[in-house]
């Protein structure tokens, strides 16, 4: 199906894998010592660091493959085989929270953060089922961060159809630029005021990042076809690193303003930069093995993660006797020490990387 002499960008991988890892770190419910750190607080926006890295990665390897009739339906045959196996199975994981939930509130008298089957009950079951949950809910359900895998699978469909019927890349370059402006006047006018919303209304966040990330590798294109040889180190040193304070601003500081809608094209001009620039010092630590790896099982982490801290905060609540406080913005986390804190997100990370390595190989490599 792919041209198997395609550059692999080992080190976007890796940025998906870093991306992974600070969004598990964000979703921890109990107070540790990584709670105020800026980029940890920002974590919700590694989700649209995923948009368009997706948007780039499909234009690299099938931007040239939809020229015959049924390219469509074998395109959407590999995205469905590469991201429902792993939703199915954590959509298992998750309905036996919610039964294990209900014994304990009605044998024993537990209660948990929400009632059992009160947010994930059967009408939610059938959005999951069909990957609909992002288009026709307004809340979390069973889990929750799958809604970017629904706006991801919509959006796929959308791609396939547009990349089928436009072929010049002059008019590509217009329609996805077009696409993001759109759905970035759709998401101000629905009165979004930041860019860290899900469920209802996602998929316009995820249109937003993925074109952008499309038009950012025709960008990369053009420069290489007009470039043989890029000598101008000293102009994109400058450019990298004015992405990186731009982007190290917006990520440091808890704005939830207009400023988080300047992360995709950042993110954009970034991933630019480092591939044009192979031999710069991010790229070489970005294809360190433990990037690599974390890039490889970064799916895993993803799905996976929010069950683990289901598993870790209960066990906190039962065994430690540890009160939820609400914090900021209404948000609740479990009272622990500092330490007993970050000693928790040390076993907790290691638990979710070590099954991540099993359902990496067993799961997603199996059915893909």
């Amino acid at each position: 199906m792919l041209n198997s002499t395609r550059v692999f960008f080992r080190q976007l991988e890796a940025l998906r894998g870093i991306a992974a890892l600070i969004v598990v770190i964000y979703h921890v419910g109990w107070s540790n010592p990584l709670y105020n750190i800026g980029i940890i607080r920002n974590g919700a926006l590694m989700v649209d660091v995923f948009f368009v890295l997706s948007g780039f990665v499909m234009m690299h390897c099938y931007g040239e493959y939809f020229v015959k009739k049924d390219s469509i339906i074998i395109f959407m045959k590999s995205r469905f085989w590469r991201l429902y196996p792993l939703h199915l199975l954590m959509l298992g994981v998750f309905l036996l929270i919610e039964i294990a939930k209900y014994v304990a509130e009605f044998k024993f008298g537990i209660q948990s953060g929400s009632p059992a089957f009160s947010k994930s009950n059967s009408e939610s079951f059938f959005y999951q089922i069909f990957l609909l949950h992002s288009l026709f809910q307004d809340h979390g359900s069973f889990n929750s961060p799958s809604w970017s895998i629904s706006t991801e699978f919509y959006t796929y469909i959308f791609f396939a159809l547009l990349m089928t019927f436009i072929h010049k890349i002059k008019q590509r370059y217009i329609i996805f630029i077009c696409i993001s402006a759109i759905s970035l006047f759709t998401i101000l006018s629905l009165g979004h005021k930041s860019l860290t919303f899900d469920y209802q209304d996602s998929i316009f966040r995820c249109l937003y990042g993925f074109f952008i990330g499309a038009f950012t590798y025709e960008v990369y294109k053009l420069i290489l076809k007009r470039v043989q040889e890029l000598h101008y180190k000293k102009s994109k040193f400058i450019f990298l690193t004015i992405t990186l304070i731009s982007l190290a601003y917006i990520l440091a500081i808890k704005h939830d303003n207009y400023l988080e809608f300047l992360v995709p094209p950042l993110i954009g001009l970034f991933i630019l930069l480092i591939i044009l620039s192979p031999n710069n010092i991010i790229n070489k630590a970005l294809c360190l093995p433990v990037f690599l790896w974390l890039g490889k099982i970064s799916y895993s982490i993803y799905m996976i993660h929010l069950a683990f801290i289901w598993f870790f905060s209960a066990l906190m609540q039962v065994l430690m006797k540890a009160p939820k406080i609400e914090v900021e913005n209404g948000d609740f986390v479990i009272s622990i020490s500092q330490f007993q804190g970050g000693t928790m997100i040390i076993v907790l990370l290691s638990s979710i990387l070590f099954v991540s390595h099993f359902t990496y190989k067993y799961i997603e490599v199996k059915f893909r």
